[in-house]
């Protein structure tokens, strides 16, 4: 029969620390017992028989006198006199005799008395507890008189060993005393501490319920805006009427959303709740994307924004895309933030490249530099305290004070570290050394929201969502129908199985936590009902790595996290309904067919190809937007500019060198 045990995590520590200082008490007191009975108890005892002796063979002498006395009454008396006195001497420290006894064994051959006239014994011959020494008489010319036996008073040896006792035994309740006092204490300790942890644990679990709430409630509504933008983004139209505000707002709530991303991120890498999701990643088109986000903050405060990187870069990596972006882009933002002139720069350089494993790594050096208002040396340990700033009241108002922790500990995460260097007045260099395994190029494929998707082949496919927030089913709904879906809405799970049952249902998007019936309760529903097959992706604002796992145990097939990202929406659909995307062309949607193209002059197209063959992005921009205000070169600029946008420079070379080919 097994005992199932389920202590109280403070119970179980106090029986260990108890267990523990019992064993050092009964250690202490089990050692103090051993050194008496085996050290200090044999040498009190052998130090009392050599007092016996000593003591003992002073009186041989007086012996020897009296036995060597010629005449026999004469000596008699005189042996009987030194056995008398022998028994007065008194220990005045014991009030006692030191001899209790002695016997006489006389040798009649060598004396010359009568034998058995000397045999004498006086005292207590045989004395319990006395020290017994035998002492020989022996005259000038070695001849052994007589032997006498001495019964020595043991007072001596057991009064000093009461003392020595006693003060063991003070000493031992004194020690186990303080032992007890120690283990008490620590016993106390030990239950607030617990008690401590216990309410930690307790504001830990309401921080993460706090932070789940207002994660969803943030996210929802961002969800809409963020929704929104992307679809509008889509629409030539309202982009040509619009455009430069439906950036705006898209690139304030990513912006915002990256602030509510960091004060979670907070949380998790507190908690070490963080994992990595390395992918692969085209690294030039990534850190071109970096660039572009900077250089707008940049130009608003007149720096110049330089970024040099090295030509030997890999064309793609395998790295978690969405942390190493976090950390790049905060520092890249902080320098920006806190310099007022001159320049920021973002440098790259690879420190080693070497082949492992099949594959190929390489170290690559990070470096963000400004020309700011420094740190001094007295707050450089302090950077990445959490809500520790720098700079004045305007720049310290605008973020959290989480950044630069949240970075390091990415960083870390990561398998780098992340290093300042700052002088006063003269500016700051945040670096990192991070180690990447190399991708081949051919084997990474087009992200869908980089491509000109309008729709898919094949038959149509019914999508159903459900969810209880209306403008949450309409955004991923309008998404849906641009691309040629199907799609039905439910606001909650209590008729969805009755809708699958009516009706064709290709794939379901459900949010996981809705009032009512959750998530997870119609998902087992569903599968009980015998739709075990059926592509069920969960939605949700709560994007944490608990979450995602009750999900993958749950059964569903995949997340979809609000805000809703159009390429990942894509990415599941692609691979849960084995769709095949239908593209359509660069600048279809503007291109006038019945005019031709005009192109610029041959100057411009090689200064266009030679910025795409060095992936300077924003080079190319400014010089698409020059061509821009000439109107008969719109069909050109509509053809480039998403081109440049999706930073396909290959594409853009591409194109140049045919129209130079064609001419």
């Amino acid at each position: 029969m097994r005992l199932n045990l389920n202590l109280p995590a403070h119970i179980i520590h106090n029986v260990v620390i108890s267990i523990i200082f019992l064993f050092l008490i009964s250690f202490f007191l089990g050692g103090l017992y051993q050194y008496w009975y085996k050290v200090l108890d044999p040498r009190l005892h052998l130090a009392a028989k050599t007092q016996a002796e000593i003591l003992s063979q002073s009186q041989a002498g007086a012996l020897l006198k009296a036995l060597e006395i010629q005449d026999e009454m004469q000596r008699e008396k005189a042996v009987h006199l030194v056995l008398e006195e022998v028994l007065l001497i008194t220990d005045p420290s014991i009030d006692e005799p030191f001899i209790k006894g002695v016997a006489l064994e006389v040798d009649y051959d060598v004396v010359g008395s009568e034998k058995g006239s000397l045999d004498l014994r006086k005292g207590v011959v045989n004395c319990q507890g006395c020290i017994e020494t035998e002492i020989g008489v022996v005259d000038d010319e070695l001849n052994m008189l007589a032997v006498a036996h001495f019964q020595g008073t043991g007072a001596y040896y057991r009064w000093l060993g009461a003392d020595l006792r006693s003060e063991m035994i003070t000493q031992a309740l004194i020690i186990s005393v303080l032992f007890i006092a120690v283990w008490l204490i620590i016993l106390v300790l030990v239950y607030r501490l617990n008690k401590v942890n216990k309410n930690i644990e307790i504001a830990d679990r309401a921080k993460t319920r706090f932070m789940a709430n207002v994660s969803h409630e943030l996210r929802t509504p961002l969800n809409a805006i963020l929704g929104y933008t992307q679809l509008f983004k889509k629409d030539v139209k309202i982009m040509e009427v619009q455009g430069r505000g439906v950036d705006t707002i898209h690139r304030s709530a990513a912006h915002l959303l990256t602030l509510i991303n960091d004060i979670l991120d907070f949380s998790k890498v507190d908690s070490d709740a963080i994992k990595l999701t390395p992918a692969d990643v085209p690294l030039l088109e990534f850190l071109n994307a970096l660039v572009e986000m900077t250089a707008v903050r940049a130009e608003m405060k007149d720096i110049k924004l330089i970024y040099d990187f090295s030509d030997e870069l890999p064309a793609v990596v395998f790295v978690d895309e969405k942390r190493l972006r976090q950390v790049l882009l905060n520092l890249l933002n902080n320098a920006v933030k806190f310099t007022e002139g001159g320049a920021v720069t973002f440098s790259i350089d690879v420190v080693s490249m070497k082949d492992q494993g099949g594959g190929t790594l390489c170290e690559l050096h990070f470096s963000i530099s400004d020309t700011g208002i420094g740190i001094p040396k007295s707050m450089l340990e302090d950077v990445f305290v959490p809500y520790q700033q720098v700079g004045n009241s305007m720049t310290s108002a605008e973020g959290s004070g989480l950044g630069l922790t949240i970075s390091k500990n990415l960083v870390e995460l990561m398998g780098a570290n992340l290093t300042v260097k700052s002088q006063l007045g003269e500016g700051s260099e945040f670096s990192f050394d991070l180690k990447l395994q190399v991708t081949d190029e051919k084997m990474y494929p087009m992200e869908p929201a980089n491509l000109n998707v309008i729709g898919y082949k094949g038959g149509r496919k019914n999508i159903l969502i459900v969810d209880d927030i209306d403008f949450n089913r309409d955004v991923l709904s309008l998404m849906l129908q641009r691309l040629g879906f199907v799609v039905n809405e439910l606001s909650s799970g209590e008729g969805l199985l009755q809708k699958v049952k009516e009706q064709k249902v290709d794939l379901i998007f459900l949010d996981i936590y809705m009032p009512g019936k959750d998530g997870f309760a119609v998902l087992d529903e569903l599968r009980n009902a015998g739709y075990e097959k059926l592509p069920v992706v969960a939605l949700t604002a709560v994007a944490k790595t608990d979450v995602r796992e009750r999900v993958g145990q749950a059964g569903f097939q995949g997340v979809l996290e609000k805000p809703v990202e159009e390429g990942v929406m894509m990415g599941l659909l692609a691979e849960y309904l084995c769709l095949n995307w239908i593209v359509a062309p660069a600048g279809r949607a503007n291109v006038d067919s019945d005019k031709p193209m005009v192109m610029p002059n041959n100057a411009a197209l090689s200064e266009l190809k030679d910025l795409a063959a060095k992936h300077n992005v924003l080079a190319i921009r400014r010089l698409v937007a020059g061509f821009s205000e000439v109107d008969e070169y719109k069909s050109f600029v509509n053809r480039i500019e998403p081109l440049a946008k999706n930073y396909q420079f290959l594409k853009i070379i591409q194109f140049v060198e045919g129209v130079e080919n064609a001419e």
